[in-house]
């Protein structure tokens, strides 16, 4: 079966024999591969009209709204028990059991029940009706963790606050098994292989990312429906603490969860994703290794096509950031393996509301180093977090930044202001495992309430550089923030380039993948089917038996005959004769005199034949089927 899978909806067309009237006409069974006979080779794609009239019929929700739709829907699953309460000094620890949801169908995944361990603590006096919420991990299958940082933290907090603190574990539910990833997955690797899979299939209701938050509004549903029964107190709403993409699932709860009054969310400095992955591997010349499961499964590759862009639309909190205007903290580190120290500059001026920052200086991706515990982090979101619950007015910090010059203003004075630097004379890289504890700080004195820097770049190398603020904080604890962390020389030493191999087209792919079929070729049977599914201008082509038939079919009409140059295209991309960083110049029907990456192209390409103009769709994808041709160099005149 052929299925094609539209941008927001999706229709499934079963097979027909033959007609007079434009039809499919499928062979072999669905995922497998099987040679096909001349005799039924050909096939007809319907017109244009008759795609847009079927993409009206699926009810497949859109990117934009995936997040919402998938919280929101009812869940029979949902529930929870109380299993324990166990007395502490100053409070009570309940734990419980939560069913959070049903996720996938049995045969998507081995375990569709999301399951968590829960544990409430009420401080024995409460004196606030909002709740602190820590979203952690662990893996399930195993007794509770009472004696885990998580919950020794909470129970801390909550005493010192009078506050309810929930802490909430295996988020994401992990280990989980899929019919066609490589054993079980879990952290990274089970949220990349959703994401891949959502591309993959334009199906918005994979990224694991839906599931955890939905796992964190079902935690709200349950301390406000407990907690009366346990306590005279009452909790009417939250604030959200996370870490690393539990910290990501912070942000996107807040963005659908109006009981959310604040948020905490540590070491995921990484919104505005596409731009900001891109000025990782341009400071680094490589991917760093803590990112390889996205590298893996070719998601940093792959952020700025059509289906990229949609999955941002789904879990990058940077897309929902004109309805995330509540106050927030933003817990980070300078030396931090996944993320680079400047990467705030791809995000901050454009948040909405309050927004408090902090680096750690000379901490990894734990939020500790070895000159620094995790103590010095921790008292920092307590002070903030006491702040909140008290209502009381955080200090506004605003700075203004030019090369080498940082001016930093307050509306409340501090009770001490430094400057920390960090030099790295070989890489534009400051990673803790590369430089090590390099970061020095510096006092610095106010001059009539401004806090001005001149920093000059090293002779050799790179400077990197923020301002950290600290302030008397409600029960003895001090607040500390900071700028964002700015690198001078502001130069980067390495650029993306995709090489361009020897693309070709419809006919020459056509012809690969039938000796494929018949075991013979230069192309691997294995191979090739490893490249399947991927989208084509907003279709799903799902395997080679699929793409063969329409590279060897008749096409009527320009969609037809776009289809076939596009498909070509993804075949070179899969093959390594193209790379969506490839570059290429101008041809003269389109677009500005200027190079361009090849997903640019791909995607004013995809917008032409979603927009209705295929014929436009066809030519850019044929040139580019012919970058490296004689004769056809117009792509490709600017690259070299």
């Amino acid at each position: 079966m052929i299925q094609f899978a539209f941008r927001r909806q999706r229709a499934v067309m079963q097979c027909r024999e033959p007609s007079s009237t434009p039809s499919i006409i499928c062979h072999g069974k669905e995922g497998t591969m099987q040679p096909l006979s001349p005799a039924r080779h050909s096939i007809r794609i319907l017109s244009l009209l008759c795609l847009w009239l079927l993409l009206g019929t699926a009810s497949a929700s859109p990117p934009e709204s995936a997040l919402a739709d998938y919280v929101s829907a009812p869940d029979p699953a949902y529930g929870y028990t109380p299993v324990a309460s166990v007395p502490g000094n100053g409070f009570t620890l309940y734990l419980l059991s939560m069913n959070s949801q049903q996720w996938r169908v049995p045969g998507e995944v081995d375990r569709t029940l999301w399951t968590h361990w829960l544990a409430v603590v009420v401080p024995a006096v409460v004196s606030h009706d909002t709740a602190m919420v820590i979203v952690g991990g662990g893996d399930n299958g195993g007794p509770p963790d009472l004696a885990s940082d998580e919950v020794a933290f909470g129970a801390q907090i909550a005493v010192l606050s009078r506050s309810v603190v929930a802490i909430v574990g295996q988020v994401p539910n992990q280990p989980l098994s899929f019919p066609d990833a490589p054993g079980p997955l879990r952290e990274d690797a089970l949220v990349a292989y959703t994401w891949d899979r959502a591309m993959d299939r334009l199906d918005w209701s994979w990224p694991a990312y839906l599931p955890m938050v939905k796992s964190v509004v079902r935690t709200l549903d349950t301390v406000q429906g407990f907690v009366p029964a346990v306590s005279p107190a009452r909790v009417r709403d939250f604030v959200v603490v996370g870490f690393s993409k539990r910290g990501a699932v912070t942000w996107l709860t807040a963005a659908v969860d109006l009981r959310v009054r604040a948020i905490a969310p540590g070491v995921i400095d990484f919104l505005n994703l596409a731009p900001s992955i891109e000025h990782h591997f341009r400071a680094y010349g490589e991917y760093s290794p803590a990112i390889g499961d996205y590298v893996d499964y070719d998601i940093v590759r792959r952020l700025r096509t059509p289906e990229g862009q949609d999955l941002l639309k789904v879990i990058d909190p940077y897309s929902y950031r004109r309805v995330l205007d509540l106050p927030r903290y933003l817990l980070n580190s300078t030396g931090d393996q996944f993320f680079l120290p400047d990467s705030a500059s791809f995000y901050i001026d454009e948040l909405v509301g309050e927004t408090l920052l902090r680096y750690v200086a000379n901490t990894d991706h734990g939020l500790s180093g070895p000159t620094v515990p995790i103590e010095d982090a921790v008292t920092g979101l307590i002070g903030w977090y006491l702040g909140v619950l008290a209502d009381l007015p955080r200090p506004e910090i605003d700075w203004e930044h030019e090369e080498g010059s940082l001016v930093v203003r307050s509306s409340r004075p501090p009770l001490a202001v430094r400057l920390w630097q960090a030099d790295n004379p070989v890489a534009r890289d400051f990673r803790l495992a590369v430089i090590g504890p390099a970061w020095n700080a510096t006092p610095l004195a106010e001059d009539d309430g401004v806090y001005s820097v001149r920093i000059m770049p090293p002779f050799t190398g790179w400077r990197a550089y923020y301002v950290e603020l600290t302030f008397a904080g409600p029960g003895g604890l001090r607040q500390t923030y900071s700028t964002p962390v700015f690198v001078t020389p502001d130069t980067l030493p390495f650029e993306l380039d995709d090489a361009i191999g020897r693309p070709v087209g419809p006919p020459a792919w056509a012809a690969r993948i039938e000796a494929a079929f018949a075991s013979g070729g230069d192309l691997d049977p294995a191979v090739l089917a490893g490249w399947f599914p991927f989208p084509v201008m907003g279709q799903v082509v799902d395997d080679p038996a699929a793409a063969l038939a329409l590279l060897q079919a008749p096409h009527p009409g320009a969609a037809g005959r776009a289809l076939r140059q596009c498909l070509a295209v993804r075949l070179n991309i899969a093959a390594g004769e193209l790379g969506w960083y490839s570059r290429l110049g101008p041809h003269a029907l389109h677009l500005k005199a200027e190079q361009r990456y090849l997903w640019r192209w791909w995607a004013h390409a995809t917008e032409s034949f979603v927009g209705g103009e295929p014929r436009e769709a066809g030519i850019i994808c044929r040139l580019l089927n012919h970058a490296n041709a004689p004769g056809r160099k117009r792509l490709r005149q600017a690259a070299h």
